[in-house]
């Protein structure tokens, strides 16, 4: 179970609650500005982001359980989308398999079992092949395997280091919150800083064929800032030194960028805009937790190695 958390993280709690009623305001007084259609999605965006945060600082104050078993459901509705776009059937056995697959990763880590963990990844692909194989045929094997494997590996193991970042952080040193809320929070704060960079300063387009809106600018522009607030924010989240915050900083930034530009690049190869729309203002869960599918892993494998 989690301590209670400390005076810091309620501090950058706190902080969070002030940036989101600042950008509702925002948003209202500069609605009339707006075409109707954009008012009404950033309004429908900022009562998303609103749900959102109240069910993660709702889950990391109370048990790491509930942390993790938030992050599992949200796992089992991000594959129920990816199985969606990429249309890979949802009434066989091969994803049930997956399922179970994907809940055996958050499983594990709930009871800190790290290697079971990379176990369970490591033999994905080979159970959904035979699967696949004595369930559907040899036909579309090759072809399902691949999608089904990519979608437990994305939903299951990579964003299943979100929820293994928990048992990071010894009981008697800092609040295991700390060190999530470190990396959800620069997580996202990139995403929403790189958007407006780019609005404000992107002329120079970047990977035009995977996201055509992503520039030069919003990149670095998101990366710089991001950095400079984790280093603001580490004395009270992680016991990381300034050089080490500074690192940790840029590789969640630069993990969520390639996140995004992964998914981005599924999106392009199945020909879809959004995962779905679950999340007004967002698109899906896909969407909203693409850049922590790869900035999880990242700043596991860094932190660990410190």
């Amino acid at each position: 179970m989690f301590q209670m958390l400390t005076i810091e993280i309620g501090y950058v709690m706190a902080g969070i609650v002030v940036t989101l009623l600042a950008g509702s305001v925002a948003i209202v007084l500069l609605r009339p500005k707006f075409s109707v259609e954009t008012g009404v999605k950033h309004l429908a965006c900022m009562r998303t982001w609103w749900i959102l945060v109240f069910l993660f600082f709702l889950a990391i104050s109370f048990s790491k359980f509930i942390y993790i078993a938030l992050l599992c459901a949200l796992a089992l509705l991000a594959f129920s989308e990816f199985c969606h776009f990429s249309r890979a059937r949802l009434n066989n056995y091969p994803i049930i398999c997956c399922f179970i697959l994907i809940c055996a990763h958050y499983f594990v880590i709930s009871q800190y079992s790290y290697y079971y963990f990379l176990g369970i990844a490591a033999v994905t692909p080979c159970i959904i092949v035979l699967v696949v194989k004595y369930t559907i045929g040899y036909s579309k094997v090759l072809r399902l395997s691949f999608k089904l494997t990519v979608g437990v590996l994305i939903c299951g193991f990579m964003l299943g280091h979100a929820a293994a970042v928990i048992n990071l952080l010894p009981a008697d040193n800092y609040s295991s919150a700390g060190a999530v809320l470190y990396l959800v929070l620069l997580t996202e704060l990139n995403d929403a800083l790189q958007y407006v960079w780019g609005k404000a300063l992107g002329k120079h387009k970047v990977v035009r064929v995977l996201s055509p809106n992503k520039t030069l600018e919003g990149y670095v522009g998101g990366v710089i800032s991001t950095a400079a607030v984790g280093m603001a924010i580490y004395p009270m989240l992680v016991p990381l030194s300034l050089y080490q915050s500074l690192v940790a900083s840029f590789i969640i930034a630069a993990g969520g960028c390639c996140g995004d530009l992964l998914l981005s690049s599924l999106k392009r190869y199945f020909d879809v805009k959004d995962t779905s729309s679950i999340l007004p203002g967002h698109g899906g869960i896909l969407d909203r937790l693409d850049s922590l599918c790869v900035s999880s892993p990242l700043f596991f494998y860094y932190y660990l190695s410190l």
